[in-house]
């Protein structure tokens, strides 16, 4: 499953490199058929998700997690009691 999240991921940012670049047509037509191509925008957020699915199958942490110091009696922390 990994694999196929990260081809559609490859695929995706190909779309979105090629547009920035332009060298990709959003809409055309043929023969009375029309195709219209995902926004910037949209492969963005696309994009987007694909990188969190990805990582959620790494088990990779997305944020920072802050903890506060051990035995920091300084300025602003509480003082301990029974001292």
């Amino acid at each position: 499953m990994t694999q196929d999240l990260q081809a559609s991921l490859d695929a995706v940012s190909a779309a979105i490199d090629a547009m920035v670049a332009g060298g990709s047509v959003s809409e055309y037509s043929i023969n009375g058929r029309s195709i219209r191509k995902m926004s910037l925008k949209d492969l963005m957020d696309y994009r987007t998700k694909l990188q969190s699915e990805i990582a959620s199958t790494r088990n990779v942490r997305t944020y920072v997690e802050f903890n506060e110091p051990e035995g920091n009696t300084g300025p602003g922390y509480p003082q301990p009691s029974g001292l």
